[in-house]
């Protein structure tokens, strides 16, 4: 399994945990969904989609976005990259040798 596939998770999980109000335990079913679809697909998919289903401290469309953009963008800061949002793609990670 992918380091950075694993770090992508932490991070996400990591930023979703502190979220005021967040319930804890959909933030463990958010990193298991992850898990899982790193596990079966060699990928974590799309942020936006994460958020949707297990975020349950937004006010609608925009706010959800919103947080799948901050997500990523913690995300990107702790695997030392930068770029564009990009909530609606899937992160595909190469094995590790």
């Amino acid at each position: 399994m992918s380091e950075v596939g694993m770090r992508t998770i932490w991070a996400a999980t990591e930023y979703m945990r502190e979220l005021e109000n967040q319930d804890q335990v959909a933030v463990l079913d958010f990193s298991q969904s992850m898990l899982w679809d790193l596990i079966q697909t060699g990928a974590v998919g799309p942020m936006i989609g994460y958020v949707r289903q297990y975020c349950d401290v937004t006010d609608g469309p925009e706010d959800t976005q919103r947080i799948a953009d901050e997500i990523n963008a913690a995300v990107d800061r702790d695997l030392g990259i930068g770029g564009a949002p990009h909530t609606s793609v899937t992160r595909r990670f190469p094995e590790q040798s």
